[in-house]
């Protein structure tokens, strides 16, 4: 008789297991706070997506643009039309490198209109200003980035502790044990930990691609910076500058 019982208590608890249980299951079963938590790693996803493709255009544009500016500016100088070399960075507001040269370029022919020789000093001053503009610029989102890779983990794991809360708690309320009284709190908490780290680790990725962009471009300014400081230092009629291949 005891053998046979066994056998008929674990069919009764595997009758309590909800069979097909779906996402579609585990949304039904989700509690008011664990939905909150998964509205909120929905829209730290969507928001970090943006930021995401906002600057991926930002930073296509912004390279496309330096190369004609850069292009058409050395042209200028080389033909010691600094004047026109200006014109040219100023046309492509959204080349970070031109920006860069027109700066420099700027502040050298104030010098030279009012008669003086071209200070190097202040056209230095005025290439590490534009700097950091650009570099703020091109920063936007970083902090949104950073912010979803270091909290999304967290609140999955909110929505983790929810849901045991919720199984202990459907537990208590039915006077029963067994899976079948869990499974819907249980499979809730895991599924908050899994989509905490679908929306975290992506934020991560795409945080460090774009740093790692955002250090290309200060060499890119670096490089810039020597070469139009090293043509402003020579005589008004020198060589010309040569041509870098702008990235950013």
């Amino acid at each position: 008789m005891l053998l046979e019982a066994a056998p008929t208590a674990a069919a009764a608890a595997n009758s309590a297991i909800p069979h097909g249980f779906s996402i579609v299951e585990i949304l039904k079963s989700m509690t008011p706070p664990g939905y909150a938590v998964a509205v909120t790693l929905l829209v730290m996803s969507i928001w970090s997506v943006n930021v995401a493709i906002d600057r991926a255009i930002a930073y296509r544009k912004a390279r496309s643009q330096s190369l004609k500016a850069m292009n058409e500016a050395y042209e200028r100088l080389e033909e010691g039309q600094m004047e026109e070399a200006l014109t040219a960075t100023r046309k492509y507001p959204g080349g970070n490198l031109a920006r860069i040269m027109g700066a420099a370029l700027a502040s050298a022919l104030t010098d030279r209109r009012r008669g003086a020789p071209v200070d190097i000093e202040s056209a230095e001053r005025a290439i590490e200003k534009e700097r950091g503009q650009i570099v703020s610029g091109m920063k936007k989102g970083m902090t949104v980035l950073a912010t979803v890779s270091a909290t999304a983990p967290f609140v999955g794991l909110l929505g983790t502790v929810i849901g045991i809360i919720a199984a202990f708690a459907a537990m208590a309320s039915s006077g029963q044990g067994g899976l079948g009284q869990v499974a819907g709190g249980i499979s809730e908490a895991l599924v908050m930990t899994a989509f905490g780290l679908l929306v975290a680790i992506p934020a991560v990725w795409i945080y460090n691609y774009f740093n790692g962009r955002v250090d290309e471009l200060h060499t890119d300014i670096d490089t810039i910076k020597a070469e139009i400081i090293d043509f402003l230092a020579r005589p008004e009629k020198g060589n010309a500058a040569s041509k870098p291949a702008a990235r950013a």
